[in-house]
């Protein structure tokens, strides 16, 4: 149920505030992410262990904006 109400929420947001695409996907993502990282901190926190030989692979790929999903947001929003 809570599903379905997405597409008339974001007809309502872009139409009410002229809200662009990227930004209600910058904002959609960030809302998801904050709220994924809190469920795992209560429900799951092992599964936040990282061993120190993959931080800088994982911080490389956090910060590089050549991912396949920021390429499916952007070129997806345009």
């Amino acid at each position: 149920m809570l599903w379905s109400t997405t597409g008339p929420f974001i007809s309502y947001l872009s139409k009410t505030y002229s809200l662009p695409s990227l930004v209600l996907a910058f904002w959609r993502d960030l809302f998801v992410s904050i709220g994924m990282v809190v469920g795992l901190l209560i429900f799951s926190r092992a599964r936040f262990h990282l061993e120190r030989i993959h931080w800088p692979f994982m911080v490389w790929y956090g910060l590089s904006p050549c991912d396949l999903q920021f390429a499916v947001d952007f070129f997806g929003s345009i």
